[in-house]
């Protein structure tokens, strides 16, 4: 099995990884996470050439026998990335979009992260704090535009691949989250006797409480009054 996930941080990619490399009782499967950064402390004897995400996909795949490997958007240009597509559809890499339809969530869940370190398993660290309303327009804007740009090449090209919605795999429903990863799992063709779904079930029961630093959101209003300002120019 040979998976490329395309996603972007704050989407789940790196759970949804996980999930796909324990998938199956019977095979083990490799995962790996952007190998486009630090390549050259990671792969010592991925022979180049640097900055190459073809040649690197293709030693990845071919040599170190890795099996799934997701890319970020945010470390690549559009064509970079329809380059990677290509790539996928010549070697018969099955292609999996992880999306996170909720672009303001996925954005400020990017800000929350580059603004604090707060411990949020504890209250001790929860004070309020500000976000980058620059840097939240840029991300939604940033990741809306990338998706839409994608998905209209794998249109225009009649490229096979999976869209899945980070809101149902991830879902506080049981059943619409579990419903996901069959269907995830059917499109990889991994017999449903051998699928891992105690595995999966301990990914799913994981919380990582990230939810609750946005209450602690100074600015919020703010956000919220460009939220509106964005949807206004998205869908006129």
């Amino acid at each position: 099995m040979k998976v490329i996930i395309m996603t972007d941080e704050r989407c789940g990619g790196t759970t949804f990884t996980e999930i796909l490399a324990t998938s199956s009782k019977s095979s083990s499967f490799s995962g790996l996470h952007d190998p486009q950064t630090n390549t050259v402390s990671r792969f010592p004897d991925y022979p180049g050439p640097q900055g190459d995400i073809i040649s690197l996909l293709d030693y990845l795949f071919e040599v170190k026998r890795i099996n799934i490997i997701k890319l970020c958007y945010v470390s690549f240009s559009l064509a970079e990335y329809f380059a990677i597509v290509d790539y996928a559809v010549k070697h018969q890499v099955s292609l999996i979009m992880l999306d996170r339809t909720n672009i303001y969530d996925r954005a400020l869940s990017k800000v929350v992260a580059e603004v604090t370190t707060y411990d949020i398993k504890t209250d001790e660290y929860m004070r309020p704090f500000s976000v980058d309303t620059a840097f939240f327009e840029y991300e939604t804007y940033r990741y809306y535009d990338t998706v839409r740009e994608l998905r209209a090449h794998l249109k225009r090209h009649d490229v096979r691949y999976l869209y899945v919605e980070f809101e149902k795999m991830y879902n506080k429903n049981a059943d619409i989250s579990m419903a996901e990863y069959h269907r995830v799992f059917d499109y990889l063709a991994i017999p449903e006797s051998d699928r891992n779904i105690e595995e999966f079930k301990r990914f799913y029961d994981l919380d990582y409480q990230s939810e609750r630093l946005h209450t602690h959101i100074h600015n919020m209003d703010q956000v919220r009054n460009l939220i509106c300002d964005i949807q206004r120019r998205t869908e006129s």
